[in-house]
């Protein structure tokens, strides 16, 4: 299930809501987002239900124009399917402009969702163990393969990087280490290139990465959408 597929079960609660009897605008905006939360928690799993924001002043003028201007959500401990794996992410907020609601139809006008995908997601991801690097901004991999006939462990920091289709993570400016010993970057990248394979990053729903970035908690993975129409499951 896509990121900003949360964002349909706002639309589906609000269209609901609306065909009710709620009196007052700020009553109406904090039932709706209540309502919000509690759905997305049943939808996911949730232990704990995330943090809605829904704008529009006055917000009852939804119930006519079907139109909500801004939406934001939080929520922890996020389960998604990326390249095909169930993985649970950190944190995922989004923020989306303009969200209209036809019948079970949702379009949002633009829309940015940024999660943190955590250090055991991307050993999963990669299938070998993925940790913070000791350097800001940089990742580190450990790989055990055999190397000029022998079986050693190749420990490389790198900064992640997509690749040029947005659906990998790369490991640039390498810096590898060999049964501890320190190589030059050209011999690094030889290596990788033999022996290192990207991160698989493919999203649903066509959706790919706009960046990423890494700290001390994981890679922060930032997505953008123009005009995009929530898919219906």
């Amino acid at each position: 299930m896509g990121v900003l597929k949360t964002l349909a079960i706002t639309g589906v609660t609000l269209a609901v809501i609306g065909g009710g009897a709620v009196v007052g605008d700020n009553i109406a905006r904090s039932y709706a987002q209540d309502q919000v939360a509690q759905q997305v928690q049943d939808e996911f799993g949730l232990v704990e239900p995330p943090t809605v924001e829904l704008g529009g002043v006055p917000f009852s003028t939804f119930f006519v124009t079907r139109r909500v201007p801004s939406a934001s959500l939080r929520a922890t401990d996020l389960p998604l399917e990326i390249s095909g794996q169930q993985v649970t992410v950190d944190t995922v907020e989004i923020v989306a402009e303009d969200l209209q609601i036809d019948g079970d139809r949702i379009t949002i006008g633009s829309g940015r969702a940024d999660g943190l995908v955590g250090y055991p997601a991307l050993t999963q991801l990669a299938g070998v163990p993925v940790a913070a690097g000791a350097e800001t901004g940089r990742v580190q991999v450990s790989y055990t393969a055999e190397l000029f006939g022998r079986e050693l462990e190749a420990v490389v920091s790198a900064m992640p990087a997509l690749n040029d289709d947005r659906d990998r993570l790369l490991l640039n400016q390498p810096q590898i280490q060999v049964a501890g010993f320190e190589l030059s970057e050209s011999i690094a990248q030889w290596i990788i290139d033999e022996l290192v394979a990207p991160i698989q990053l493919e999203l649903p729903y066509g959706l790919v990465p706009e960046s990423v970035a890494a700290d001390a908690s994981g890679v922060r993975v930032a997505v953008t959408a123009q005009d995009f129409l929530v898919p219906q499951e």
